[in-house]
């Protein structure tokens, strides 16, 4: 739940938003869709490593016992 979680705000939210925001309305080159492809992916490792600093990870069971 939480990697779907965090992969579709930050696709969201880094970005479609942004992408739209720049070329549509700002009129600029569709090549700054890869910078918020970049910006994007920082961001996934970022969200990512706090998660594995936080040891939220070490208590998900899953498989029951």
């Amino acid at each position: 739940k939480f990697v779907m979680t965090a992969l579709g705000l930050s696709s969201l939210f880094c970005l479609i938003i942004p992408a739209y925001i720049l070329i549509e309305l700002l009129h600029q080159p569709a090549n700054i869709a890869w910078l918020c492809a970049i910006v994007n992916l920082a961001m996934v490792g970022f969200i990512f490593s706090l998660r594995f600093r936080s040891g939220k990870w070490q208590k998900i069971e899953v498989i029951e016992r």
